[in-house]
This record gives structure tokens, sequence and C-alpha cells, in this order.
């Protein structure tokens, strides 16, 4: 299944991508995580089909969406391209799936807008960071825009993050090749502006009382971001709750396991 690809000018000005596989039931829409883009789901669609109309977007500073300037990368700025995508597909009533920084930005979604949301999927989000992940974080938004020469260079550098992967090197060379873009001075650089790195990472524990729809909850079973305390925690205190693990898989579990996750996720929006 080849999605549309639709533009649109976001409610900031800049230009955000959409990406819409179509599909006749109920709206849902995908949000990627931090460094991410509309791709990272390409190898969930086949196994949901056209049983709900898909659509992904793409936030900005992300892949084909446009990079902001100056630099707004905070939570209310990646909740303001989700009001614009909404707008522009005139839907009323949705779902949002969110993956890492995406299930993050989905969360703060449900506390603004309850009445807009059917339900909520969140897939292994990190609640904290701890000081170790922190300073790592403050150092690379501190970093320039890695340029690189050629293609070839560039390909050879990317890296899932975290690292950990189940997934074919054939998808992840294939994901590499749709990260990444070719400047007009022919270096290349990432789909992704790495001033996003700005976005600040706040505990997530205090928006769980005030989610009022469905809620389902995935956490990769090696994962290194969702820790299993934090994956219970998040199961007692959001009220209409449920989930799982999902085996063989680290963080990236659209990646990892497609099958197994749209299993999931289907079985939870019937």
């Amino acid at each position: 299944m080849k999605p549309q690809d639709i533009f649109l000018e976001g409610n900031s000005g800049h230009h955000l991508h959409l990406a819409d596989w179509g599909g006749n039931g109920p709206s849902v829409m995908l949000l990627h995580g931090m460094g991410g883009h509309t791709h990272w789901w390409d190898p969930l669609i086949p196994f949901i089909g056209e049983r709900y109309h898909m659509v992904a977007l793409d936030f900005r500073g992300h892949g084909d969406s446009e990079w902001a300037e100056p630099p707004h990368y905070q939570i209310k700025d990646y909740i303001s391209d989700i009001e614009s995508a909404r707008e522009k597909l005139g839907w009323e009533h949705f779902t949002l799936l969110g993956h890492s920084m995406g299930a993050r930005v989905g969360l703060y979604y449900a506390e603004l807008y309850p009445n807009r949301l059917e339900k909520i999927a969140l897939l292994d989000f990190l609640l904290s960071r701890n000081k170790e992940e922190h300073t790592k974080f403050v150092r690379r938004k501190d970093q320039p825009q890695p340029i690189y020469p050629n293609e070839y260079e560039i390909l050879q550098r990317f890296r899932l993050q975290p690292r950990g992967t189940t997934a074919s090197p054939n998808l992840i060379q294939m994901l590499a090749k749709q990260s990444i873009r070719k400047r007009k001075d022919g270096s290349w650089t990432w789909k992704f502006d790495w001033r996003a790195f700005q976005l600040n990472i706040e505990p997530l524990e205090h928006l769980f009382s005030q989610i009022s729809v469905p809620c389902l909850i995935l956490r990769g079973e090696k994962s290194t971001v969702m820790s299993q305390e934090d994956f219970q925690s998040a199961l007692q205190k959001i009220k209409q709750s449920s989930g799982a693990e999902i085996p063989k898989s680290y963080h990236h579990i659209t990646l990892d396991q497609p099958e197994l996750v749209a299993k999931h996720i289907t079985s939870f929006l019937d």
C-alpha cells in the first residue's frame, strides 16, 4: 500500500507533510518519535489494511515537513502540528497512535482536547529521563547539524536510537535511505533538524489521571527506553488502560514486530 502525500500550511506558518493510506474505517493519526518520520509506520500498515483511515504526520523539523524558523520544537508546537493536520483532514473525532516522543505528545494532546479523541495508543515511550540520558540529550542539542560529503558516508552513519533491533538489515537500509536528503551544495544531511533536541523532557505521571479515553500501552520486551516498572505504573494509573509487552523487540516495536503490534492495535481499535 502506497500512501498519498499531503502537504499543508501549518497554523504556525510552516509546511507539514502527511502520508495518507486512506481506508474506510475510523480515523487514526500516527505520530513518530524524535528523529523519525512517516516511514517508521510503513512496516505496520500492510498488517492493518484498509480497516481504518490511517494518516501519519511528519512533525515540524522531521521527514518531509519544513524546519521551524525560529526553531520552536516544544510539546505545544507539536500539538499545533496535530491540530493543523486534524483541521486539514476535517476530523472531528479520531484516535491517536504515538511511538516514543509521539506518545508523549499524544498524552499532552489528550489532556488538552479529550473531547476530540476516541482512543489513544502509546508505544514504548519515556516517562522521565535519568541524569545520564539528560546529559547525552543536552550534548546533542548543542551540536551543529551533521553534514556528510556524500550519500555513501551518511548511509554508513545511520543508526537507530537506541540501537537495539530485531528488524531485518534490508528494512534498516531502506529506512536509512528514507531518512536523508541532498543539500544544494551536493552534501548530505538527515531529514531531521538537529535543533529539535532542544525539546524539554518533563515527567509524565501527572497526565495519567487526566486520560479519559480508552488507552493501549505497548512495550518492547527488551526496551531500554520504557522500563518494566514504568510500563506497570502507566497501566495502573491510566483508568481505561490495557497493555502488552511485545516479545523479541526493542524500542522500535513497529520495525521489530509489525505483525504482532498490528494485532494488538486492531484488537484495541475494533
